[in-house]
């Protein structure tokens, strides 16, 4: 069994990579906001989100026909964040990687960030945005978890 923790700023391109693993269950705090195939956020409601995509992870993991990969895509920014799905994956004994995604080093962080505000698919401004780098950039992660950085492709707003 693997869980794959995706990490990475607001429109960063986590559900795109998500999309592309093929066969996986993903857990995220995103579906608490979708009714009827609309997605509608209620910033009250963060909290319980993130409980209910925590509850589904951990029910997954306890479901014994369990199969597929397990996908977490919330932002992670923070190592408080990734924490609770690492060791719940390392209780069950399942493989886990953080994928991190990285703005390129060359380019104007604010530049990206701004385009980032401009174009995620959920609406979140720039100022949260700014406040999920910034969280990211400064976190620490153990050593021994396995952490891929993957760059910010910004192909679909063409490149910065």
């Amino acid at each position: 069994m693997k869980v794959i923790i995706l990490s990475g700023v607001s429109g960063s391109g986590k559900t795109t990579y998500c999309k592309s693993l093929g066969a996986h269950y993903t857990c995220s705090a995103d579906q608490h906001f979708m009714l009827n195939g609309v997605y509608k956020f209620d910033a009250k409601e963060l909290g319980q989100a993130h409980a209910n995509c925590f509850y589904r992870f951990i029910g997954y993991m306890l479901d014994s026909k369990r199969s597929l990969p397990v996908v977490v895509d919330n932002t992670n920014c923070s190592t408080w964040e990734i924490s609770p799905y690492v060791l719940g994956a390392q209780a069950f004994g399942a493989e886990v990687e953080i994928v991190t995604f990285v703005l390129k080093p060359t380019i104007e962080p604010l530049a990206i960030l701004q385009k980032l505000a401009e174009c995620n698919a959920h609406g979140v401004g720039f100022d949260t945005i700014v406040g999920q780098w910034s969280r990211l950039k400064e976190r620490v992660l153990p050593q021994f978890w396995k952490n891929t950085e993957i760059e910010v492709q910004l192909g679909r707003m063409g490149e910065v």
